[in-house]
């Protein structure tokens, strides 16, 4: 799993290994500057992939109707963000490679957006599907409209095995390109002495693992039928 500290503010969330960073004293304040913007915009890609991640690490009952349900419920809380999330990531990324010298993978970078852009449109779906079933749900109870959505696409006949299938590629893709992205960027931040080399990224990926609901492994719903208890 990854680790989170915080500096003397507290404002800010780091990865623990990142809680070891320091700047060489010798270099005058002109010159600490592109390093100090730098590292904004890794804090804030990483505090982007925490959100990531979020979405990514749901663990529901082996229950597909409410693994769904939660699935629905986190990608709903983050309805406007997740583009937003992809393009920190991928900026620092890029920035980070060009400072570095090195050629930044496009192709890494263009599947991150398209999955961000693909999440967001079926998000904004969820969204929809949710409010036309009953509109007097207040828009931040995100746990109502996931449970609305979810009982608007199995009174429709929809597939519930095949829409978590579907968005679960998404979000797992998206977070292990994040993974990736934010990997590469900090061995460039290292090489240019703004961060160290980081030891924590094995053990979060094997985390990852464990914490990714297995389609295979999830029970079938009480009935046969893919309503499950939707429509009891």
């Amino acid at each position: 799993m990854h680790y989170r500290t915080y500096d003397v503010s507290g404002s800010r969330a780091y990865w623990r290994w990142a809680s070891s960073f320091t700047r060489v004293n010798q270099v005058s304040e002109k010159e600490q500057a592109p390093g100090t913007a730098l590292l904004k915009l890794f804090d804030s890609a990483v505090e982007a992939y925490d959100d990531i991640l979020w979405v990514a690490s749901t663990v529901g009952p082996k229950n597909l109707e409410k693994t769904v349900t939660e699935l629905v419920r986190r990608l709903l809380a983050k309805k406007d963000l997740i583009s937003d999330y992809a393009t920190r990531i991928s900026n620092i990324y890029k920035i980070s490679a060009t400072v570095a010298g090195r050629r930044a993978d496009e192709h890494k970078v263009r599947r991150l957006l398209y999955d961000a852009m693909k999440l967001e449109e079926l998000t904004d779906y969820m969204w929809d599907e949710a409010r036309k079933r009953d509109n007097s749900v207040s828009f931040s109870n995100y746990p109502a409209m996931a449970k609305n959505f979810v009982k608007s696409l199995l009174e429709s006949g929809g597939n519930l095995r095949a829409f978590y299938k579907k968005v679960r590629v998404l979000v797992s893709e998206m977070a292990k390109l994040s993974q990736e992205l934010l990997s590469e960027a900090s061995d460039n931040l290292a090489i240019i002495g703004i961060l160290p080399r980081k030891r924590v990224l094995e053990e979060f990926e094997e985390g990852l693992g464990e914490s990714v609901p297995d389609v295979s492994k999830l029970s079938e719903p009480v009935n046969d039928n893919e309503g499950g208890e939707a429509n009891q």
